[in-house]
């Protein structure tokens, strides 16, 4: 996902969906799965986007996490 958007469809795809599809394939061998998706304020990438924006890396990610709600992806 490029630094500067909100999460698309490429995301979706590849952490909802195939993370999604390995969980309920765990289940059905019986293993007591957790299904669970995040973000990373812990990334460098993250860091230097937030410190150009003049913000925390925190609230960069509470921005994108908004915006992907206005958009229906959250």
């Amino acid at each position: 996902m490029p630094i500067h958007q909100a999460s698309h469809i490429s995301v979706i795809l590849y952490e909802i969906v195939l993370a999604d599809s390995i969980a309920r394939f765990r289940r059905q061998e019986g293993y007591d799965v957790f299904f669970q998706t995040g973000t990373d304020e812990h990334g460098q990438k993250i860091e230097l986007k937030a410190e150009e924006a003049g913000i925390t890396p925190k609230n960069l990610l509470i921005m994108f996490q908004q915006k992907s709600r206005e958009y229906g992806i959250l």
